[in-house]
């Protein structure tokens, strides 16, 4: 996913004309394009603070990411990591994760955020 149009998405700045405007993409068999599939699936982003991806945007290629957040609380920017997804086993995928998170706390916090848009890698 483009990583402003997942920042707007994130927001939730615009989403039905976003996705009108740019409706989702195919570039894999796992891409999920269903406009309603694609909402609920954002919604889950923003309840639980990451998202992973497996194979959506290039087959065979994984990634998790995070939202930066500035002093005001909105997302401005995101922090991700892309793996060959054969390459990290379920205990890679956690500390992955855990590692996003922690990095896009820290530098949210030097944006001057400090409230808790973040959960555990646990939660999710």
């Amino acid at each position: 996913m483009h990583q402003l149009r997942f920042i707007r998405l994130v927001r939730g700045e615009g989403r039905g004309e976003l996705l009108h405007e740019l409706p989702p993409a195919a570039y894999t068999q796992k891409t999920t394009t269903d406009p309603y599939e694609f909402r609920e699936k954002l919604a889950r982003i923003r309840k639980q603070g990451y998202i992973i991806e497996d194979g959506e945007a290039i087959e065979g290629i994984s990634g998790i990411a995070a939202p930066i957040y500035n002093f005001t609380g909105s997302v401005v920017a995101a922090v991700g990591v892309g793996f060959i997804s054969s390459s990290v086993d379920a205990t890679g995928r956690e500390t992955l994760l855990a590692e996003v998170l922690k990095t896009a706390r820290a530098i949210s916090r030097e944006m001057g955020y400090g409230g808790a848009g973040y959960h555990s890698a646990a939660a999710g």
